[in-house]
């Protein structure tokens, strides 16, 4: 679970103090409250987007004067003006793994309901250099930061991710089911998705082709065994008995 990075010096910090003096003993709590908000609904830059200077204060459950513990954490250097929001002062180098964690849960959602290759799902990609800065802080952030580094070199090089059965299922009744998705992903499972000899790139346009050429069809018969002649397919060779090959031996 995602959590705060609070230094164990916080209640020390001169800062801290300041606030005190200015908004009474329990200034840290409203501040550690804004901060906790923050975290789970702006973790990417902290900016409190559409909330008023009194909305931010009931946020933090403020019950002094209004204005005056917004003011006072302006002042000291907790909060600072971003355009005509409020943002929490250098939030992205203290509480920067949030926006990772963010991104692994999306990444993890992704692989889950298979859409990894969907081109609908707009993923932000981790700038290096904020990645290494997360490192730097807090060595407990290295496998976030490798899972992301992984991920964004993945989606450079666009690696093939197999599709779920249900993708393909949904793919070949939206093509009008001329072809058996069991029967296909089955195929394809079996030879390491491989199309002929080749890595499978698009298994979209190998559905496709399987239409072209026939294959795979709900309505076919089912094959009749091979009588052993000189022209049948060798068994041992599964060259000849692709389905993305016979086409090529037919020319």
């Amino acid at each position: 679970m995602p959590s705060l990075n609070l230094d164990l010096n916080f209640f020390d910090h001169p800062k801290v103090k300041r606030l005190r003096a200015s908004i009474g003993p329990e200034a840290e709590i409203y501040l550690i409250r804004i901060w906790a908000y923050a975290g789970r609904y702006h973790p990417d830059d902290g900016i409190l987007r559409d909330f008023t200077a009194l909305e931010i204060e009931r946020l933090a459950e403020w019950r002094g004067e209004k204005r005056a513990m917004l003011q006072a954490m302006l002042k000291v250097g907790f909060i600072e003006k971003a355009g005509k929001w409020h943002k929490i002062h250098d939030w992205q180098e203290h509480e920067g793994h949030l926006i990772i964690f963010k991104e692994r849960a999306k990444l993890a959602a992704a692989s889950r309901w298979g859409n990894r290759n969907n081109k609908d799902i707009k993923r932000k990609k981790m700038p290096q250099a904020m990645l290494q800065a997360m490192l730097k802080r807090d060595s407990s952030n290295a496998l976030a930061v490798h899972s992301i580094t992984e991920h964004n070199r993945r989606e450079k090089r666009g690696a093939f991710a197999p599709p779920t059965l249900e993708q393909v299922q949904a793919y070949c009744t939206e093509r009008g089911g001329r072809v058996n998705p069991e029967q296909w992903m089955a195929h394809y499972k079996s030879n390491g998705w491989k199309v002929g000899r080749n890595p499978m790139k698009d298994w979209k346009a190998a559905i496709e082709k399987w239409e072209h050429n026939g294959f795979g069809g709900n309505n076919i018969p089912a094959e009749k065994p091979a009588t052993i002649t000189e022209d049948a397919p060798s068994a041992c060779n599964p060259w000849e008995t692709d389905p993305d090959n016979i086409l090529k031996e037919q020319k």
